[in-house]
């Protein structure tokens, strides 16, 4: 456990369509490991889609979202219009044909989903892979719980930040609290526009024959200065200290003050003053009225306080953070500062500090839910009650709801 560190390298920047790696199996010879036919562990996020095999360190590939589901239809897909089957038919034969390099039929497929995955959407995916690409079997993980997995933890408050938004979920006993769970809509999207509105407001550009002028809308509109704003936000912004915080409505009073930035930006170069990088991920702890948009650290603290009071200290000592901005230079230590404060503030624990589970030489956070999935689905156990066979499917056409299908197992 520590609280701050160094910042990992970008997985793929702006520019970067796909990655790949190879890379051996996970040792978990300590357990029931099936030695048959690997599954195929796949990842649709907001902003990235990851695919490998069950039983590795992480994923075989890692595309951006936008060049497998460009315009419309990563929406088309989530709201589950008419066209919504055409097209995950094609983004799984590209996954599977492209990337995996694998036959589909016959194969077991875990989905790494969102706690809050309607299930319309799950018999859609069903529908493709088990009529159409005739898999065998269709699993679905909650990516909150599958990251607890990595750390062996049955206690963990994890904090996914992605691109659309924050979630902030309690895990107790191995079990997922959703009731107490917490959403807001501060994703990397909000960083990147607030990125674009500092940029738009204070940078300047610097022309071929050296003249200054300020930005424009029409400068804003094009595709190099949208990715412009997403380079600044991915390469150059940071997580700034508790106490600059309160410093950055006055920047000339910061001390030391940051270089300017010169950065690409088309046939010109983008000046940015050296503060703004400070402000980016400052939209993750503004004030702002209404819960729809409650910052991180009171997502965190309002969590806490509504769970059980006995399980309250242990949920504040094991805080997980997981999701693409888990990279962030200075975000361990801002939260533990922003969570300390609230909490003394509240005097909800007085006696307890904010900790984190992380890895101090791997910097994972984007990967943890999908690795976590990757061990579970190598071992012959722990799918049963959240899987569907092509027979079921056959039988039900629907995937059901969880807890109902193992209230029927079990029995009333």
């Amino acid at each position: 456990m520590a609280d701050e560190g160094e910042p990992a390298p970008p997985i793929g920047g702006p520019k970067s369509r796909v990655t790949t790696s190879r890379r051996p199996p996970l040792d978990i010879s300590s357990l029931h490991v099936d030695v048959n036919r690997p599954a195929a562990v796949i990842s649709i996020g907001t902003k990235i889609i990851r695919s490998g095999y069950s039983g590795e360190f992480e994923p075989r590939v890692q595309a951006l979202t936008e060049s497998l589901l460009p315009g419309d239809d990563l929406e088309t897909i989530t709201t589950c219009k008419d066209a919504a089957e055409a097209i995950v038919a094609r983004l799984f034969n590209t996954i599977f044909h492209r990337h995996l390099l694998l036959l589909p039929k016959g194969t077991k497929v875990v989905i790494v989903e969102s706690l809050f995955a309607p299930t319309k959407l799950r018999d859609l995916y069903c529908r493709v892979l088990i009529e159409q690409l005739q898999v065998a079997q269709v699993s679905f993980l909650p990516s909150a719980l599958t990251a607890t997995f990595p750390f062996n933890v049955k206690n963990a408050l994890v904090v996914e930040l992605g691109a659309s938004g924050l979630l902030v979920t309690p895990i107790h006993t191995g079990t997922t609290l959703i009731n107490q769970a917490i959403y807001s809509p501060r994703g990397y999207a909000s960083v990147v526009e607030k990125v674009r509105h500092q940029l738009g407001k204070h940078a300047r550009i610097r022309l071929a024959d050296g003249q200054l002028r300020a930005t424009t809308d029409d400068d804003w509109a094009t595709d190099y200065a949208r990715e412009t704003a997403d380079r600044f936000a991915h390469e150059h912004s940071f997580c700034t200290s508790f106490e600059r915080a309160r410093s950055l409505e006055n920047p000339d009073t910061l001390q030391p003050q940051l270089p300017e930035l010169a950065l690409d930006f088309g046939p010109h170069k983008l000046l940015v003053p050296g503060w703004l990088r400070e402000t980016g991920y400052e939209v993750l702890f503004e004030e702002c009225d209404g819960n729809e948009t409650i910052p991180l650290h009171k997502a965190i603290h309002q969590t806490i306080r509504n769970c059980p009071i006995d399980i309250r200290a242990t949920l504040l000592e094991n805080i997980l953070v997981c999701g693409g901005m888990g990279h962030v230079r200075g975000l361990y230590a801002r939260l533990r500062d922003e969570v300390t404060a609230i909490n003394a503030q509240s005097g909800t624990l007085p006696n307890a500090h904010p900790k984190f589970h992380r890895f101090d030489e791997a910097r994972v956070e984007a990967l943890l839910p999908w690795i976590g999935a990757s061990m579970l689905a190598d071992c012959d156990y722990g799918l049963k009650n959240r899987s569907i066979s092509d027979e079921q499917w056959g039988q039900l056409k629907h995937v059901p709801d969880w807890p109902d299908h193992m209230m029927v197992e079990r029995g009333p």
